[in-house]
């Protein structure tokens, strides 16, 4: 009996045992399940975070994308108030626009562009007063450039009103004139006087413009040269600077700021007064676009727009050149358009790079095979590479018509002659086939 009551005791206590371990390990992974699930949540939480971020980082950055296609638009646009207005800015016998259609790049200038470009960057990188300087350089270049930019709305606006008046000693302006230079004196005021991203943009936009009308591409040579060239220069300045000179030098000329020249000038003339000190003591250089988003501010260089919108604004003169001529019945898929669409392209991919490595992209990178490439394929499909390689005639008749003109002239002087000598005209030349000219 005795032995009898042991073995049930210790056959009860073995199965207690086992039921206890069985639930301790029940408890146990049950614990590491309810971890998992809620590992697994916390992750597609995280996920799902950064899906969002990275679709308004996208979404921002497309908003900056299209001002930059814009504002290539806006210099495209002006070129061609410049070129076919038969009176532009401060001119009133079209002397501005002759000017403008001789501002070509050589290819000098496009090998001398990005060593003075290097040369500003390492200014602006080692000594402080060269930001000083060129705020306050840019003071001046930025009140032309405004006034450029914005006399075609002014023209618009005062259209009926735009009359000219001649001041003694000075000149003959128009109403228009005198419009455009007190618009761009007062965003000057403000920007100066309140540093204002907005202002800083208005006038950045405005440089743009300014520059995409007066800077001209003779050919598609120089222009492969020059964007060769600064694409070598992007690359060099944003991934290699700072291995050499210990700092990132194009991110900190971007960020540079200069001695506002206005606060000064207030302080010699009335001291330090309460008007004066709300005077912002430095200013920005305009040289970027700022866009204030919910996730932080974001910045575009100027040249990321100014550079791609040169090549953009010649595309375009060649297009109105083949049209004009007959050599092209249709403008579907331009050359202009091809460019817009690699440029487009092109900045998508930077974006996309910057999300995935999280450092900053010299654009020109991705910018400049995205714009170059499709004006090559593009213009290959119409038979006009060879030509736009060489350089079309913008401002010149090509051999045929010009011989044609020659020929005519021609047919006149001996018509002019023979009625002076009281004979008939003996028609010769192409002009000669038809008694009259």
């Amino acid at each position: 009996h005795c032995l009898l009551a042991a073995r049930i005791r210790g056959y009860v206590e073995g199965e207690v045992e086992k039921k206890g371990r069985k639930r301790g390990r029940q408890r146990k992974e049950g614990k590491e399940a309810r971890q998992s699930e809620q590992g697994r949540v916390v992750k597609e939480i995280r996920q799902v975070k950064m899906a969002i971020s990275i679709l308004k980082f996208l979404f921002y950055q497309s908003i900056v994308s299209s001002c930059a296609i814009g504002i290539m638009k806006l210099g495209v646009l002006r070129l061609k108030h410049a070129r076919d207005s038969p009176t532009d800015f401060l001119d009133v016998d079209g002397s501005v626009g002759e000017e403008i259609r001789r501002q070509e790049v050589s290819m000098a200038s496009a090998i001398m562009f990005p060593l003075l470009s290097s040369a500003v960057l390492l200014a602006l990188f080692y000594f402080g007063f060269a930001a000083d300087l060129m705020l306050l350089l840019l003071f001046f270049s930025c009140f032309s450039s405004v006034a450029f930019a914005v006399f075609p709305l002014a023209r618009k606006a005062l259209a009926r009103a735009d009359k000219e008046f001649t001041v003694a000693r000075v000149g003959t302006f128009r109403l228009s004139d005198i419009a455009a230079v007190c618009l761009s004196i007062l965003l000057l005021v403000i920007w100066s006087t309140t540093g204002s991203d907005n202002a800083s943009n208005a006038i950045g936009v405005c440089i743009v413009v300014s520059g995409i009308a007066f800077v001209r591409l003779p050919n598609l040579k120089v222009a492969t040269l020059l964007l060769i060239l600064l694409f070598a220069y992007d690359i060099f300045w944003v991934f290699f600077s700072e291995s050499i000179f210990g700092g990132n030098v194009m991110v900190k000329a971007a960020k540079s700021s200069g001695t506002n020249p206005v606060r000064v000038a207030a302080q010699a003339v009335s001291g330090n007064t309460t008007l004066t000190q709300s005077v912002p003591k430095q200013l920005a250089l305009p040289i970027k676009l700022i866009f204030h988003f919910a996730e932080g501010p974001s910045m575009l260089g100027l040249g990321d727009i100014f550079l791609p919108g040169t090549l953009i604004a010649f595309a375009s003169r060649v297009d109105d050149l083949q049209v004009t001529r007959g050599k092209r019945r249709h403008q579907w898929m331009s050359l202009e358009a091809s460019t817009f669409i690699g440029y487009a392209v092109g900045m998508a991919i930077t974006l996309l790079v910057l999300v995935v490595t999280r450092h900053a992209q010299p654009a020109l990178l991705y910018l400049v095979p995205g714009i170059l490439v499709p004006l090559a394929i593009r213009a290959r499909q119409f038979g006009e590479l060879s030509m736009i390689w060489r350089g079309p005639k913008f401002d010149r008749m090509d051999e045929d018509e010009q011989r044609a003109v020659d020929d005519v002239e021609g047919a006149d002087e001996e018509m002019r002659q023979s009625d002076k000598q009281g004979g008939s005209p003996k028609w010769t030349g192409a002009a000669g086939v038809t008694n009259n000219v």
